[in-house]
């Protein structure tokens, strides 16, 4: 079926669906939406479990002023999990609803609620530049120094307020593809479906009336799952090792040098890349874990606090690496380090177009 006719199919079966939540759903707080207040325009997105859409939502309220039934219609982004996986994954799509009505703030992906009916259609914020994987991609933006600081303090700054929420709120998926970019370039953190609180979890029923719940116990059980993008993983999640923030910061580091080697090359260059022995994924996730391998970092190219900034990030030692609070600190300093020396790190950069 093309793009066009699931768009299509989504709408006919949204527009007249009339909905019949049940008490119980109703009181998970999920935030339901009437489904015939979503539409779908276009697929932006297609992965395993979910597609993601580009669409519109229509709110209603009353007027405080008139006390007149009021509405208004705003452009979002609609993730629809796929019904072969349906069953499967609603542990942890019930888990990224959760997350997802338990966070907010300018750096998290806002959350405008969810349908359950006639299929599971979460409704968030449209970031309409894409990933920031995509954004890297875009040969035609120019990265210098100052973009680099901005879009990397803006995820990690994203990356401790998960941190450190009251439930100590850890991603496990932390990759490019998982922060967007708003018009304005404001980067904002998504896709909760891998978290996990490590702090306390409190009994969740399946609205379906097929799951069992969660506990402490299976939510700390999960933590050390092998999940998320290899090229990402931390080596202590090869290894079974429970899943703490320090994979978190791991992962979050290599988002930042991708970002830094898009700026030092010009280029988007992937991952461990400069090995051609690694050509799958699972290879280079059993060199970081087994071997000590670690993304390139060019000699005389990257600027000595980012190497010392990523060293720290990348040590095996999990108790050694540095907070996302910490990696804050370490951005800030550089970026001081930077101002007071624009020349010298200009000059290991390509130059602008313009200057060619």
């Amino acid at each position: 079926m093309s793009n066009e006719d699931q768009t299509d199919l989504l709408n006919e079966m949204f527009k007249d669906y009339e909905t019949n939540y049940t008490d119980k759903e109703k009181g998970k707080g999920y935030s339901l939406l009437d489904p015939k207040d979503i539409k779908f325009e276009k697929v932006l997105g297609d992965g395993t479990s979910a597609v993601v859409y580009k669409g519109k939502l229509t709110r209603h309220r009353i007027s405080k002023k008139t006390k007149t039934p009021k509405s208004k219609t705003k452009t979002v982004a609609i993730k629809v999990l796929k019904e072969s996986v349906a069953k499967k994954l609603w542990e942890d799509f019930r888990k990224e609803l959760r997350v997802m009505k338990g966070v907010s703030g300018p750096t998290m992906v806002r959350f405008y609620g969810v349908a359950l009916r006639p299929r599971c259609a979460v409704v968030i914020e449209y970031c309409s530049r894409g990933s920031l994987y995509h954004v890297m991609k875009q040969t035609e933006l120019y990265f210098d120094w100052p973009r680099f600081f901005d879009f990397s303090t803006q995820a990690t700054v994203s990356v401790a307020a998960l941190h450190s929420h009251k439930k100590g709120i850890v991603h496990r998926d932390l990759k490019s593809l998982n922060f967007l970019v708003t018009e304005d370039f404001k980067v904002k953190i998504a896709d909760f479906g891998l978290t996990r609180q490590t702090k306390t979890e409190e009994e969740d029923d399946d609205p379906s009336g097929e799951g069992e719940g969660s506990s402490i116990n299976n939510t700390l059980s999960t933590l050390n799952a092998c999940r998320g993008t290899y090229l990402y993983t931390a080596p202590e999640v090869f290894q079974k090792q429970t899943y703490t923030t320090a994979a978190d910061v791991f992962s979050l580091s290599i988002v930042i040098w991708e970002l830094m080697m898009r700026a030092l090359t010009g280029d988007y260059k992937r991952p461990y890349s400069h090995d051609p022995r690694l050509n799958f994924d699972m290879q280079v996730l059993i060199a970081v874990s087994m071997k000590g391998l670690r993304p390139e970092l060019p000699e005389g190219k990257v600027p000595n606090k980012l190497k010392e900034m990523f060293q720290a990030c990348w040590v095996s030692d999990t108790v050694s690496r540095p907070s996302a609070d910490k990696l804050k600190e370490y951005l800030a300093e550089a970026k001081t380090i930077y101002e007071g020396d624009k020349a010298k790190w200009e000059a290991l950069l390509p130059p602008k177009p313009s200057e060619k």
